[in-house]
C-alpha cells in the first residue's frame, strides 16, 4: 500500500507539471466529404499545372471548374451535382463541429516547434515557417486539433511532420480565412477553411483541403518544379498507371490496366454501361499481388464479348480486403456500327457537358472549342489522355478542333447544346 501511495503522488505531480491540454473530440467529417481530397462548397476550382497529381475526389458545388486536365486525377470530379451538394452541407457541419476553447499558442507556428496531442488555438491570423512536429507519443489514436483564428500562410519549404505513431488522418486544422501553402512546402492533416485555398508550386499536401466558401487554386506561381501532390486520408492505396479499352473486333473489347502499387487489395470488378444510364457487373478479377500487397507494377487484361452497336462505357471498381471500394475513370469504346476516331457524347447535350473520346490512344493533342462567331470558348494544350470532358457550355452550336502535335493533322467536330 505504501508503494501505491508513492506512485499516486508521483503521478499527480507529473500531471500538474504539464500545461492544461484540452483533448477534445474530432470534428464530424461526413461520409461523402470523406471521399474528397480537395473541395469547396462555393468558389471556382482551377489547376494550371500539367504535373499536378491528386488522389481522391475533387469539386465545387458552385463555381467554374477548370482542372484535370491539366494534371492527373485519381478520383472523380463533382461539379454542381448531387454529390457536391451533399459535400457542401457536410463541410459546413464539419467546420462548426470543432470543439470550443483549447490551449492558446502563438501565431507564429513552426521553427522547430513540437506539439503533443490536444486542442490548440491561435486566436488570430497565423504563419507557419520551418518545421512543426506533431508528436503522438506512441499513441496511434493521438488527436491534434489546431484552430487558426484567421488566415494561415506558410513560408517556402515549411513542413508539418507527424511522428510518434500518430496518423495524419487524426490531424485537423480549422482556418478562419484563407489558406496559402507556400512553394516547396509539405503539409499534413485535414484543413477546413472559410476562405480560398492556394496550394502553390512543388508542394505536397497529405490529407484533405476543404473550404466552406472560397476559390481553390492548384499549381505554380513562378517557382521551380510545378507539382502539387494531394492524397486523401480515406483513399484506397491502389494506384493505376494506365487503363485502356479498345474494340479489337466486331465482337470483342480488350480492357488493359496497370497498377503501380497495391495495398490491401482484393481485386477488380469490371462494370459496363451500354447507353441506358445503368451499370452492370461483368466479371471480378482477383489481384495478382500476394496477400493483396505489391510495390511493383502489375498488368491485367480482360476480353469482353461485346456486340453493342452503340457506345459502351467501362469502369473498374477496385475493392480492398475490408470491402471498401473506389471507381476508376470511365473509358468509352465505339459500337460495331460506328466509325471515326473521335467520339463526342452526348451530342446534342442537354446540360452543357460533353465527353470526348480519342480512339487513337497515343499522341499529344491541342484541343479548342469555338462558338459560331469563331471566338475561343475553351482550350487545352498538350492533351495526352484519350478522354476529355467539356463542361459549362451554354445553348448554341460549337466547333471542336483537335490538332495532333506531331503530324499537324486536324479533326473538326460539331457540338450542339440545347438546354431546354
Amino acid at each position: 500500500m505504501k508503494h501505491s501511495s508513492i506512485c499516486g503522488v508521483a503521478l499527480v505531480s507529473l500531471l500538474l507539471s504539464f500545461p492544461k491540454i484540452n483533448f477534445g473530440q474530432a470534428p464530424t467529417i461526413g461520409t461523402t466529404l470523406k471521399s474528397f481530397a480537395v473541395f469547396t462548397a462555393t468558389g471556382a476550382f482551377s489547376n494550371v499545372s500539367p504535373t499536378s497529381d491528386v488522389t481522391g475526389n475533387v469539386g465545387t458545388n458552385a463555381g467554374a471548374f477548370t482542372a484535370f486536365p491539366p494534371g492527373t486525377l485519381n478520383g472523380v470530379k463533382h461539379v454542381a451535382n448531387a454529390t457536391s451538394a451533399t459535400a457542401a452541407t457536410e463541410v459546413l457541419t464539419a467546420y462548426s463541429s470543432f470543439p470550443a476553447g483549447g490551449t492558446v499558442i502563438g501565431i507564429g507556428l513552426g521553427s522547430g516547434q513540437t506539439l503533443i496531442p490536444g486542442v490548440y488555438s491561435t486566436g488570430a491570423a497565423s504563419t507557419l515557417n520551418g518545421l512543426l512536429t506533431l508528436d503522438g507519443g506512441g499513441n496511434a489514436n493521438a488527436l491534434f486539433i489546431i484552430k487558426i483564428g484567421g488566415a494561415l500562410v506558410t513560408g517556402t519549404f515549411a513542413t508539418v511532420a507527424v511522428t510518434g505513431s500518430a496518423s495524419l488522418c487524426n490531424v485537423y486544422w480549422q482556418i478562419g480565412g484563407q489558406f496559402d501553402l507556400g512553394n516547396g512546402s509539405i503539409f499534413r492533416g485535414t484543413v477546413i477553411a472559410t476562405g480560398p485555398i492556394n496550394l502553390l508550386g512543388d508542394t505536397k499536401f497529405y490529407g484533405r483541403a476543404l473550404s466552406t466558401a472560397g476559390a481553390i487554386s492548384l499549381g505554380p506561381v513562378g517557382f521551380g518544379p510545378d507539382t502539387v501532390n494531394v492524397s486523401g486520408c480515406d483513399v484506397l492505396a491502389v494506384s493505376f498507371s494506365s487503363l485502356t479499352a479498345n474494340r479489337t473486333s466486331p465482337a470483342n473489347v480488350l480492357l488493359r490496366w496497370e497498377t503501380v502499387t497495391e495495398i490491401n487489395n482484393s481485386g477488380f470488378a469490371i462494370e459496363r454501361s451500354m447507353g441506358n444510364n445503368s451499370w452492370e457487373s461483368v466479371i471480378f478479377i482477383p489481384t495478382q499481388a500476394p496477400g493483396g500487397n505489391s510495390s511493383s507494377p502489375l498488368t491485367y487484361t480482360f476480353n469482353d464479348l461485346n456486340t453493342n452497336k452503340g457506345l459502351t462505357q467501362y469502369r473498374i471498381k477496385q475493392v480492398d480486403l475490408d470491402g471498401r471500394a473506389k471507381f476508376s475513370e470511365v473509358r468509352v469504346v465505339r459500337g460495331i456500327a460506328q466509325k471515326g476516331k473521335i467520339i463526342v457524347y452526348p451530342n446534342p447535350s442537354a446540360d452543357g457537358s460533353v465527353n470526348i473520346v480519342f480512339e487513337d490512344q497515343e499522341g499529344i493533342r491541342d484541343v479548342a472549342v469555338t462558338d459560331i462567331t469563331g471566338r475561343t470558348i475553351q482550350q487545352w494544350k498538350s492533351v495526352s489522355s484519350n478522354t476529355l470532358q467539356i463542361e459549362n457550355l451554354k445553348t448554341g452550336i460549337y466547333t471542336l478542333r483537335i490538332i495532333m502535335r506531331e503530324s499537324g493533322n486536324q479533326r473538326v467536330e460539331k457540338i450542339i447544346v440545347s438546354q431546354y
